[in-house]
């Protein structure tokens, strides 16, 4: 199935150790109103993308474009989830996955997302921040060269996962 939903416990916590040994990261505001070019660079920077995986850390407001997204592969809201920390939503294949980016970008939820490769470990929170982890600084360059091609530049915040 192309988009997934589980529980996988401790999922999150693997994350903020993973991430949090990286050397290189950047944050961005993202632009909730005009995301498609945003996914777009992002992908062009780090692709191909087999699938990725959203973890929930926290649902601020109901996450409308994840429900849409879910209800189009008949699968349940996440306001039907009874615990939603470390709730993971899977996609496999990269138009399956820039969807699922998309979405949860456009709701106000915080979440951590991983693309199969991992060149990228990304934190985004409620607030539109979005933070860019990565292990090599040529996967971080690519990133940041790719959103300043359509004018987003890196703000001066460094996250502390």
């Amino acid at each position: 199935m192309p988009i997934s939903v589980s529980h996988a416990a401790g999922s999150l916590k693997k994350f903020r150790r993973v991430a949090g040994q990286f050397d290189h990261q950047a944050t961005f505001t993202t632009p909730p109103k005009n995301l498609p070019p945003f996914i777009a660079a992002l992908f062009s920077a780090i692709g191909p993308i087999e699938s990725g995986v959203v973890i929930i850390s926290k649902i601020i407001f109901e996450p409308k474009n994840l429900d849409a997204l879910l209800a189009r592969y008949s699968l349940a809201s996440l306001d039907d989830a009874q615990n939603t920390t470390d709730l993971t939503v899977l996609s496999a294949g990269e138009n399956e996955t820039q969807e699922l980016l998309q979405a949860a970008l456009a709701d106000p939820v915080d979440f951590a997302f991983v693309p199969s490769p991992k060149v990228v470990h990304i934190y985004a929170d409620h607030d539109d921040y979005v933070t860019f982890f990565t292990a090599r600084k040529g996967n971080l360059s690519r990133i940041i060269e790719a959103f300043s091609a359509i004018g987003i530049m890196p703000n001066d915040y460094h996250r502390k996962l």
